[in-house]
């Protein structure tokens, strides 16, 4: 396999085949660079200039840009794992959010095989042990040709240690919860493989909101919903709608929310 350096970000490209199989991870092709502003930014760029550009995955070591949702900061030092992939987008925008549903059964599935109490908070976010595992964000971008593509940004503490950390209280890494290292690429390769099924999950819309529902560590618990520093909501987290929204039951009635931040209400 030979390899070749775009121009514009001085990345290395691996061109293999055209079309992913759930059972090929060498279906993509990858994009690496030793530190990027942002993995979702060098994909976004690559999607504004480039018709075919589905199932390219963007890899960096380090981000000096790395962004959550809402323009959050996500610290990306040595150690962990950056990654963006470009999907063809298979729904309807207005049903854009399912992205994101379909993208978390898709990382927790795969976090699970290296640790297997691994569970999503709503909308984005993996914890472990009630602590930040991992994060990811979906954007729709148009190509030249005004065809949407999805962008799924992820990022992972892989070896990454928080023990002296003044956030050891709210994040983890998988080397902190197995006692050792683990090869990065083997992350990244568990990752793909899920997400190269996601269309799959997009079309059985109950079948993904079950396997969501049943991936969550907030249904049936007493949450607080936060947006802009404020409470929006709190209640029981009851489930999910076809939309992939969070049900609270309120002190009145269920209400669905978009977004927001979740707060799980722990005792003491």
């Amino acid at each position: 396999m030979s390899a070749s350096t775009t121009s514009s970000n001085n990345l290395i490209s691996y061109p293999i085949r055209s079309a992913p199989t759930s059972d090929d991870i060498q279906s993509v092709l990858a994009v690496y660079d030793y530190s990027s502003d942002s993995t979702n930014s060098a994909a976004k760029r690559f999607v504004r200039s480039e018709q075919n550009c589905d199932y390219t995955l963007f890899i960096a070591q380090t981000q000096t840009q790395g962004r959550g949702r809402k323009g959050n900061v996500w610290s990306s030092e040595l150690g962990g794992l950056y990654i963006s992939i470009i999907l063809p987008c298979v729904c309807d925008i207005s049903n854009a959010s399912l992205y994101s549903t379909a993208a978390g059964v898709c990382v927790q599935k795969a976090l699970c095989s290296f640790l297997p109490t691994c569970r999503i908070k709503w909308p984005n976010d993996m914890l472990v042990s009630n602590k930040k595992l991992c994060g990811l964000m979906c954007e729709l971008v148009c190509d030249p040709s005004g065809r949407y593509h999805v962008i799924i940004g992820i990022g992972v503490n892989v070896n990454s240690s928080f023990y002296d950390s003044p956030l050891r209280d709210t994040a983890t890494s998988i080397r902190d919860e197995l006692g050792h290292e683990m090869t990065i690429t083997d992350v990244c390769k568990a990752i793909v493989h899920e997400l190269m099924l996601l269309p799959l999950l997009i079309a059985d819309n109950d079948s993904l909101i079950q396997a969501y529902t049943n991936a969550s560590c907030i249904v049936g618990k007493d949450v607080k919903l936060l947006a802009a520093g404020n409470v929006k909501a709190h209640g029981k987290a009851v489930g999910f709608d076809n939309l992939g929204r969070v049900l609270i039951q309120t002190e009145i009635d269920i209400k669905s929310f978009d977004y927001g931040e979740i707060s799980l209400r722990l005792e003491g």
